[in-house]
């Protein structure tokens, strides 16, 4: 889906979004993630009814995972009843795009993300138990982590953007040795969680 207030303001968006949504909750799966285009190009702030539209595709598509891109910058992630919202990533690995090294700790890196999810059996589907992020450096020509120091940096500058963004319902990570980011969300986490629970 693509997500601008542009197009949401003038109506043929919201459309689009309403009728995606019905069908996403109309599809028999055992998780659902959803992808959307959009967002205001380099902030890292939301926009305005953004977090609105996507709390409404937790409810009403019935959607696991919402994972956002557009703005060219890591953006807040939250967490609402084990479903996540990843406001944006970032870049990952885009040749030949500007170099984004030098802009400072809330703009300088792009995110590598990752949740364990097990089967959830009172829910008769897959939740996510754990979830991980690593902050990347080159995204621009060849994207590696960053150093342990440079990533315990983003990952608090991260934790403190979704906290001032979206208060109790951020996801806030622990920092780990390698500077990344770890968070664990069940108490009886399965295999591919419990490194990160224990």
């Amino acid at each position: 889906m693509h997500d601008s207030n542009a197009s949401w303001s003038n109506g043929g968006y919201q459309k689009d979004f309403t009728e995606g949504l019905a069908r996403l909750r109309d599809t028999k799966a055992d998780y659902k993630i959803l992808s959307i285009h959009g967002g205001r190009e380099g902030y890292v702030t939301l926009d305005s009814g953004q977090q609105e539209r996507y709390e409404l595709a937790m409810k009403n598509g019935d959607v696991d995972l919402i994972l956002a891109h557009h703005p060219h910058r890591v953006r807040p992630i939250q967490l609402i009843d084990q479903k996540l919202i990843f406001y944006s990533l970032g870049n990952y690995h885009m040749l030949g795009a500007a170099n984004i090294n030098s802009l400072g700790s809330q703009k300088d890196y792009g995110l590598h993300g990752k949740v364990h999810l097990a089967w959830d059996e009172q829910k008769r589907r897959l939740v996510v138990q754990a979830a991980q992020i690593i902050p990347l450096t080159d995204v621009h020509s060849s994207a590696k982590p960053m150093t342990p120091e440079e990533s315990a940096l983003r990952v608090e500058t991260l934790n403190e953007l979704s906290e001032q963004e979206l208060g109790s319902s951020a996801l806030i990570f622990d920092i780990q040795e390698m500077g990344w980011g770890e968070v664990c969300l069940s108490t009886t986490p399965g295999p591919r969680a419990q490194e990160i629970c224990n």
